[in-house]
């Protein structure tokens, strides 16, 4: 299964994974698929403070392949972090596994972040 193409069709279906952020950042968080969400978001942030972000999903279907975190302003990238072979239902582990997804943004502006 290629697990990083079907997260990110999946993911990028959903308009209400975006971050809102003004000069003092605030971000907002959600999913329609309950089976892929984004954890450790926090509400809000200061310009150059740590994004720091992990991934669980339940669907046993997705046991293991690569992760894709991207940060998007509009349709440009303005980040992205890959973390690959990432076996994490034998375990029930967050993903990246060993790992972080660890970004500044230090940019005011409105953000998407997809996983």
């Amino acid at each position: 299964i290629a697990f990083g193409s079907a997260v990110m069709g999946d993911v990028l279906q959903e308009p209400d994974r975006e971050l809102n952020m003004m000069p003092s950042m605030s971000f907002s968080e959600g999913s329609h698929d309950a089976d892929i969400e984004i954890i450790g978001l926090s509400k809000t942030y200061s310009t150059s403070e740590l994004v720091e972000i992990s991934v669980q999903v339940s669907n046993s279907h997705f046991d293991c392949g690569d992760l894709y975190v991207t940060i998007y302003s509009g349709k440009d990238v303005v980040t992205q972090g890959g973390f690959f072979e990432q076996c994490f239902t034998e375990r029930n582990e967050l993903i990246p596994i060993g790992e972080k997804f660890s970004k500044v943004i230090d940019t005011a502006g409105s953000y998407k972040i997809v996983a």
